[in-house]
């Protein structure tokens, strides 16, 4: 991405939780391509949906604030919390954009601290009417489906308050883009073009930011989805922290049908003190290796699945 990447400090548990609850993956797309996302430990402490292991997964540096730190918020008057009020210092200290969802630090407390204040919304089809035109105007990040941008956005292109927000959307983050295909991938090419035109006759271009699996030719797929040139960021360039990972392949005796000798393996590996996660390729394979699981761990004699 060009330019200078930001600094943002989440300042409350509720950003945390709104996120892990819409898309968890987004936090490793804004540190990778955005800026770098830092959190206060005493927020991380707050909530159980993530943790430190997820937060080195996502990008996201945890801060451990200094005994002056908290000295500074234990004398610190008003209506804030503890937590809040650590957050802002480290914030002022660091020169880190503040990201919030908390009315009492909207109302003025990251305004009077000096800061800037990233809101961060979300518009589907549970977010009412009556309520979408006041997340454009408050939040700097919107979160939205394709069919939201179609059937409301682009749809009221003559409302003055859409207008004021496209006239400021200058990044496109685009999210599982390889499930664009189809139908569905033919629908979202036009709707991204129409974007791309209605703002570069207001004289604006958009930068875009595809996040993908794995796929196939993915300079061609990309440019004739979105008709424009882009930076391929591969494997190579990936710098995520991972564990070592060690690929085995299993040929089975043969001496039962597959579902059964795949069971076996299964019980097999459950018996040792690691735990597991196995992917089978549909629903109802997965419960009669379940069931047949079940049976042999109780004791029950095995029975013919089909």
């Amino acid at each position: 991405m060009a330019g200078k990447k930001r600094h943002f400090l989440i300042l409350d548990a509720n950003i945390l939780i709104d996120f892990c609850q819409c898309d968890r993956t987004l936090f490793r797309l804004i540190s990778r391509y955005v800026g770098q996302i830092y959190l206060a430990t005493p927020v991380l402490n707050e909530i159980n949906q993530i943790d430190e292991v997820d937060c080195l997964e996502f990008g996201i540096k945890l801060v451990e604030p200094e005994l002056k730190h908290v000295l500074l918020a234990a004398v610190e008057k008003g209506p804030l919390s503890f937590q809040d009020k650590l957050c802002l210092i480290l914030a002022k200290e660091n020169g880190w954009a503040c990201v919030t969802n908390d009315k009492p630090l909207k109302g003025g407390s990251v305004q009077k601290a000096g800061m800037d204040d990233v809101m961060v919304g979300r518009i589907d089809g549970d977010i009412h009417v009556s309520m979408r035109k006041g997340v454009l105007k408050k939040c700097k990040v919107v979160i939205m489906t394709p069919d939201i941008i179609h059937t409301w956005l682009l749809s009221n292109i003559g409302d003055r308050d859409i207008v004021n927000f496209l006239l400021k959307v200058s990044l496109i983050i685009v999210d599982e883009v390889h499930t664009y295909t189809g139908v569905f991938g033919s629908n979202a090419a036009y709707l991204f073009r129409r974007i791309r035109h209605l703002l570069a006759v207001a004289g604006k271009t958009l930068q875009f930011i595809f996040a993908s699996a794995t796929m196939a030719n993915p300079e061609t797929y990309l440019v004739n989805l979105f008709g424009v040139p882009f930076t391929l960021i591969g494997e190579e360039l990936d710098t995520s922290p991972k564990h070592e990972v060690e690929i085995v392949l299993l040929v089975p005796p043969r001496k039962e049908d597959f579902l059964s000798e795949v069971t076996k393996l299964i019980k097999e590996i459950s018996a040792g003190p690691d735990r597991f996660i196995a992917f089978i390729d549909s629903r109802k394979q997965t419960e009669l290796i379940s069931s047949i699981l079940a049976r042999k761990l109780s004791g029950e004699e095995e029975m013919d699945p089909l």
